[in-house]
């Protein structure tokens, strides 16, 4: 398994659980950010809006933000980072 800086992820404590989730839009693939302000992830191209565990709010994304897998191992955070098929209501593994 690689080490190293795969792709982008928003991560957030619920509990004693770490959650993350993947910062690409499940419409076409932009970035999403996080917007302080308004305590939303929001995609820039396309005005997708998610809410600070991935639920879609508004915009044209047909799902929110995909959760990735992780573990704890020896106090790291470790981040099954995939990629997920854009366009779709349900998230599906790209091969």
């Amino acid at each position: 398994m690689a080490e190293g800086a795969v792709g982008k992820a928003g991560v957030r404590r619920e509990g004693a659980r770490p959650r993350v989730l993947s910062a690409v839009c499940p419409h076409l693939g932009c970035s999403v950010q996080w917007n302080d302000a308004k305590g939303q992830f929001v995609c820039p191209c396309h005005s997708g809006v998610f809410t600070a565990d991935g639920t879609l709010v508004s915009g044209p994304p047909p799902r929110g933000l995909d959760e990735l897998d992780v573990t704890i191992d020896g106090g790291r955070l470790k981040v099954r980072y995939q990629y997920f098929r854009q366009l779709v209501p349900t998230k599906e593994v790209l091969a």
